[in-house]
């Protein structure tokens, strides 16, 4: 059905948040189609119901004066011909289940509902309803004639009775009761049987038809012939004779066997002409109901894959691996879908194109162990899923049993109970490098919507094993690029540390006390790692220092002093137009930098300084005062925890510091040797 005029809509929604995303929604599915109209309350809702005719309610179970189905019941009878879409968050099958038997015409879930689901739902729903006021008007008429037409032919018959027994009624006038009972009877439009102790006395036309017999062959036979086992004949009577009994009218919906043995579902009322002994003589009214029920069949089919494509893209969104992905996938299929199977193939590009099943989930998966499937153009490979690899085609088999492209795997299929069988290509650039496979135990499972979705399904699981492999590259990308930069961070250190011999290894002893601070400060990894870097060459801008300085034995002049300083600087304008994803060339031109001000190059304070900076400060200094110098012999690590801690606050930031201290004094923590340059 195309909705092309305007479809009136209600939103019974106690959520602001939920009810504006489902107008929006609406809007992104065609806005112009729909009037929406909102209610938050159960009673709010009833009330615009008996004002106002609508085409479609979404209903939410949970409001402020009504909880669970009892929200449905109460509105259903003010709902009137309008279709009754549920939308929640109650994922609940049983749930879902009893709704829908009790008239709601879908059950959806919140937050697994994209515009496009939403509007197919709402298709579906007005399309089932509108079937539903069509069935119940035809029923209703079918109801009122078979009833007045039964009540005709009951009263009629017993007048007739009446008239022969008092011999009231002349012969002309029981001939014309008898033939209006039989134009009545020939002519009606359902089928209708006399019965008489579970024999048939006499059938009309319509029922002749719709069983496939002739009036011939079913007088005096027994009414079994027309029930697919004795078990449902015996069934039917057990229930349906007690209420003839009361002299009310039995009706129930069940299967029917035609002559050629094929089965369709009928409608049935029966109703006792003499209530006290039902199964004497009985009146039967047949109503052909299969186009109904298939087309309820198919709106289940389709319910079914629609929860499977939601519960797949949901998988699609939260998965990092592949095989994770296709594991989940098939999970999906079976579990939340109902299929018996599912298992997805990769084409090889061998001599013999063999299908390699790397995922798989459901009954007998053994079952892919003899398939041996191939998508070359062989007597193995024009299955459907070495057809849908080698033409990139959705391939459907909807009997095992009978299709002869299955058999080669006929016998198998058959034990597992697998009835049919779907193949749908994974595509790449228009080309299918493997396949998904679903099986459904009963035959002909998929219909034209169902396979629809699926192949929709496999389009976005395509696309998402697309996006792993990607992704999987440039991470791999990206980790040989970071060795290769971390590996000439530690060459730029080593050729620092070869112009100053006496301070080899402390670039390296910084880097691993500052990212111990980091750590003990709980800083994520990625900034530790950034930090480390930055320590590694921190004293970087050295390279410009005469070297004579680095290593002069006495102590430097204030001149001399200055011309050290400027190695911060120096560092800074090395590094700055490296491309780091950390900023390594900011943190070297800051680590002298205090909280006071009292630092260098810039005289930054507190919050203007680098939280990376403030921990290699607390970290330089550590290890410059507890290692030996040209000009003085180490000092020692105490006493350089209390130069810290003297500055706590002032110089130093106080959570590096009280991390720092924590590590010495509680954790034990101990720096590595210096190298025996340093120490001589």
């Amino acid at each position: 059905m195309n909705i092309i005029l305007k479809t009136n809509i209600l939103i019974v929604e106690d959520n602001p948040g939920d009810s504006r995303l489902l107008r929006e929604q609406i809007a992104d599915t065609g806005g112009g189609h729909f009037e929406v109209a909102e209610a938050d309350r159960l009673a709010q809702a009833r009330e615009m119901l008996r004002e106002h005719a609508f085409d479609l309610l979404l209903l939410d179970l949970g409001l402020p004066d009504s909880r669970g189905l009892d929200t449905f019941r109460a509105i259903r009878g003010d709902a009137g011909d309008a279709a009754v879409l549920i939308l929640t968050g109650l994922d609940d099958d049983q749930l879902a289940a009893q709704a829908v038997k009790e008239g709601a015409q879908d059950y959806l879930i919140k937050g697994q509902l994209t515009a496009r689901g939403l509007l197919r739902a709402m298709r579906h729903a007005l399309e089932r309803k509108e079937l539903e006021v069509a069935l119940r008007q035809a029923k209703s008429g079918l109801e009122r004639i078979v009833s007045e037409r039964t009540t005709e032919l009951i009263q009629t018959n017993r007048e007739l009775n009446a008239e022969i027994v008092g011999r009231q009624r002349t012969e002309a006038d029981l001939q014309a009761a008898l033939t209006q009972t039989n134009l009545i009877f020939e002519n009606a439009v359902v089928g209708i049987a006399y019965v008489r102790n579970r024999l048939m006395v006499r059938a009309n036309p319509r029922f002749c038809e719709m069983f496939g017999y002739t009036h011939e062959a079913i007088v005096d036979r027994s009414t079994e012939m027309f029930y697919p086992g004795r078990e449902a004949f015996d069934a039917l009577g057990a229930v349906a004779y007690p209420v003839l009994a009361q002299g009310q009218t039995y009706q129930a919906e069940i299967q029917f066997k035609r002559s050629d043995g094929s089965i369709f579902w009928g409608n049935l009322h029966g109703r006792s002409v003499n209530p006290r002994e039902p199964e004497s003589q009985s009146i039967w009214v047949f109503e052909d109901i299969t186009e109904r029920k298939r087309s309820e069949e198919a709106l289940l089919r389709v319910n079914r894959a629609l929860k499977t494509l939601s519960k797949c893209n949901e998988a699609l969104v939260h998965a990092t691996a592949e095989a994770q992905l296709l594991g989940e996938m098939c999970r999906i299929c079976v579990e939340i879908g109902g299929y018996r199977m599912a298992w997805v193939g990769f084409a090889e590009h061998g001599a013999d194109k063999a299908v390699r099943p790397v995922a798989h989930f459901g009954h007998e998966h053994v079952y892919l162990e003899r398939a041996a499937i191939t998508w070359e153009d062989s007597e193995r490979g024009r299955g459907p899923t070495g057809a849908a690899i080698r033409e990139g085609k959705a391939q459907l088999v909807s009997d095992t049993a009978t299709d002869p492209r299955y058999a080669s795997w006929r016998t198998d299929a058959v034990r597992r109970g697998y009835g049919s069988t779907m193949a749908l290509p994974l595509l790449s650039d228009g080309r299918a490098f493997g396949a998904l496979n679903i099986y459904a135990g009963e035959r002909n499972a998929f219909d034209e919507q169902e396979i629809a979705l699926l192949e929709e399904l496999a389009s976005d699981l395509a696309f998402g094993i697309v996006t792993l492999r990607m992704r999987g590259v440039h991470a791999k990308n990206a980790e040989r690029l970071q060795r290769s930069m971390e590996s000439t961070v530690q060459t730029i250190a080593a050729t620092v540390e070869m112009r100053d011999p006496y301070t080899a290894g402390h670039q390296n002893r910084v880097a691993e006390l500052a990212a111990a601070i980091a750590r003990e400060m709980g800083l994520p990894q990625s900034q530790i790692h950034g930090l480390h870097l930055a320590s590694i060459v921190h004293d970087l801008g050295k390279i410009q220092i005469p070297a004579e300085l680095l290593s002069k034995p006495t102590r430097l002049t204030q001149i001399e002093y200055e011309i050290i300083k400027t190695h911060a600087q120096s560092g800074y304008e090395i590094l700055k137009d490296v491309d780091f994803p950390w900023p390594i060339a900011e943190i070297v031109r800051q680590h002298h930098e205090r909280l006071d001000g009292s630092g260098y190059p810039q005289g930054l304070k507190a919050d203007d300084i680098l939280i990376e900076a403030k921990i290699l400060a607390v970290a330089d200094t550590i290890e410059a005062m507890g290692a030996a110098r040209p000009y003085r012999p180490a000092v020692g690590i105490e006493v350089a925890l209390q130069e810290v801690s003297r500055g706590r606050g002032t110089q130093y930031d106080s959570r590096v510091v009280d991390a720092c201290l924590q590590l010495f004094r509680e954790k034990r923590f101990v720096l590595t040797e210096p190298p025996e340059a340093a120490r001589t």
